[in-house]
């Protein structure tokens, strides 16, 4: 597989892909295949989500990681202006010295450190509070906020509609075991049929 497929991917099309090849489909014994439910014959698919403790702590590691990088490049952006000052004397002062000498690449490798630093920063501590006050601790949480957002419940969770999923994974089941669709035509009747159904039962009851 490619490198998205292994690591990019959605949870669910990774755990499909995996329950799919040859080396992880499971020898069922074909001696009785009435008694065979559909959790023996298909996996699960949800990813393995992480613990509440691991979830907690990537959440607070981002944010005092952000923490630390502001102190850090604070400490560091006025103890280098300190340093800049220092050897400066006032404009009125009188003095022979020589001013002392401008290293502009070094200067501007300085600024540039301390910039990037206070941006990484700036953004990882936004990340952090965002994870937190949201519940994200991954990408499959982010995936699963956008679904509840567009109202598409891969996973058959509290935020999609519950009733019509199982209502769809009955009619699906009870169509695959008829095991006589030779009619394409006609099975594209029946889902066309199915989802027209579904639609106007939702603009029936959105509009009482």
């Amino acid at each position: 597989m490619s490198f998205y497929d292994t690591y990019l991917s959605p949870g669910d099309l990774r755990a499909r892909r995996s329950a799919l090849t040859p080396t992880s489909i499971p020898k069922l014994p074909t001696s009785d295949k009435s008694t065979q439910t559909p959790s023996q014959i298909l996996p699960n698919l949800a990813p393995a989500r992480a613990s509440p403790s691991t979830r907690a702590i990537r959440q607070n590691a981002l944010f005092l990681t952000g923490l630390f990088g502001l102190s850090l490049a604070a400490l560091l952006t006025r103890r280098s202006l300190r340093a800049k000052r220092l050897p400066t004397p006032s404009t009125f002062t009188p003095s022979n010295a020589p001013l002392p000498p401008v290293e502009a690449g070094l200067d501007a490798f300085e600024a540039l450190s301390l910039a990037t630093l206070s941006t990484v920063s700036v953004f990882a501590t936004g990340f952090g509070a965002a994870a937190m006050w949201f519940d994200i601790a991954d990408a499959e949480d982010l995936r699963e906020r956008v679904r509840w957002g567009v109202g598409f419940d891969v996973y058959g969770g509290e935020g999609g509609d519950g009733k019509v999923d199982r209502e769809i994974e009955e009619w699906a089941r009870g169509v695959m075991e008829k095991r006589a669709w030779t009619d394409v035509e006609g099975m594209k009747e029946e889902v066309v049929g199915k989802l027209m159904e579904i639609e106007a039962r939702e603009k029936s009851e959105g509009t009482k």
